[in-house]
C-alpha cells in the first residue's frame, strides 16, 4: 500500500511539474514577443517625429495620411497587443483551469489513495482476522487432539490397569486352585499314605502276630509241665533272638509263683530255638520289630 501511495505522488508531481512548466513558458513568450515589438513602436514613433519635423515642406494630406498609418499601426498593435492580453488571460484562465483540474485531479488522487489505504487496511484486518481465526482453529484442532491423545492414554491406561488386575485376579485364582490342588493332593496323599501306613502296620502287626502266634505254639508244643502245676500259672519270658531266630537269652520277666513252671518256660523257649520269624521281604516291619526289639512272651499252663 506504501507502494502504490509513493507511485501516485510521484505521478501527481510530475503532473503537476509538466502543466507548471508549459504554461509558465507561454507566459513568458508572450511577454518577450510584446517587449520585443515595443522597440520598434518606439523607432517608428521616433521616425515620425523626424518626419514631422521635416515636414514644414511636406505636404500636408501627406502628413495626415502618415498620421492616419501612425494611428492605424497603433491601433493595430493595440488590438493585437489586446489579443495578447486576451490570449494571456485565456491562458491564464486556462491555467487556473488546468490548476483547478490538477487539484480536483489531486483530491481525487488522494481520495482514490485513502480509499485504498483504507481497502488495503481492511484487506489486512481481514486477512489479519483470518489468519488469527485460523491459528484459534489450528490451536483448537490441536488441543482437541491432546484432549483426545490423553483420553486415549488414559483410556488405555485403564485397560492395561483392568487387564493386569483381571491378569492378577487369574493368577490368584490359579495360586488358589493350585494350593487347592495341592492341598488336596496332599491331603490325598497323606490319606493314602495313611491308609498305606495303617495297611502296612495292619500287615505288620498281622504278620508279628503271627510270627508271635507260631512262636508261642512253638514254645508250647516244646514245653514240658512238671507234675502237681497248677494249669492256670503263666509266666511272661524276655527273648531275645538273631536274624535267623536263633535264641540268645530267655529271662523271666513275670514269674507264674512257681518257679519250676518258670524254669520249664525257659527251658522250652531254648529248644525252639530258632524261632519262626515273619518274611523279611514281605514283612520288614515286622521282622525288624521281632529281631531288633526283644519279645515280651506270656507263656500260658493251660
Amino acid at each position: 500500500m506504501a507502494n502504490r501511495r509513493d507511485r501516485l505522488g510521484k505521478t501527481k508531481k510530475a503532473t503537476s511539474y509538466v502543466l507548471a512548466v508549459a504554461i509558465h513558458a507561454a507566459i513568458l513568450g508572450l511577454m518577450v514577443f510584446n517587449f520585443a515589438g515595443d522597440p520598434e513602436r518606439i523607432e517608428a514613433f521616433d521616425a515620425d517625429k523626424i518626419d514631422v519635423v521635416k515636414a514644414s515642406a511636406v505636404d500636408e494630406s501627406e502628413i495626415q495620411k502618415q498620421v492616419d498609418q501612425i494611428k492605424k499601426a497603433d491601433q493595430q498593435r493595440e488590438k493585437e497587443r489586446q489579443d495578447r492580453l486576451d490570449e494571456l488571460e485565456r491562458m491564464q484562465d486556462e491555467a487556473d483551469k488546468k490548476k483547478e483540474d490538477l487539484a480536483e485531479l489531486d483530491k481525487k488522487q488522494k481520495d482514490e489513495i485513502a480509499k485504498t489505504e483504507k481497502l488495503e487496511a481492511e484487506r489486512e484486518a481481514i486477512a489479519l482476522k483470518k489468519k488469527e481465526e485460523e491459528l484459534k482453529a489450528e490451536q483448537e484442532r490441536k488441543d482437541r487432539e491432546a484432549q483426545a491423545k490423553r483420553e486415549k492414554e488414559r483410556l488405555a491406561k485403564q485397560k492395561r490397569e483392568r487387564e493386569e488386575a483381571e491378569r492378577k485376579r487369574k493368577a490368584a485364582e490359579e495360586k488358589k486352585r493350585q494350593e487347592a490342588q495341592e492341598l488336596f493332593q496332599q491331603q490325598l496323599q497323606a490319606e493314602q499314605q495313611a491308609l498305606a501306613d495303617k495297611r502296612a502296620k495292619e500287615r505288620t502287626t498281622t504278620a508279628l502276630n503271627q510270627a508271635i502266634s507260631r512262636i508261642g505254639e512253638k514254645i508250647k508244643s516244646l514245653r514240658t509241665i512238671a507234675p502237681g502245676v497248677d494249669p492256670w500259672r503263666t509266666s511272661v519270658v524276655l527273648i531275645k533272638m538273631n536274624g535267623q531266630g536263633q535264641v540268645i537269652s530267655a529271662n523271666t520277666i513275670e514269674s507264674s509263683g512257681d518257679p519250676r513252671y518258670d524254669q520249664d518256660s525257659e527251658s522250652a523257649v531254648y529248644k525252639a530255638s530258632p524261632l519262626p520269624l515273619p518274611d523279611q521281604t514281605l514283612y520288614p516291619d515286622a521282622y525288624r520289630r521281632i529281631v531288633d526289639t526283644p519279645l515280651e512272651l506270656e507263656i500260658k499252663a493251660n
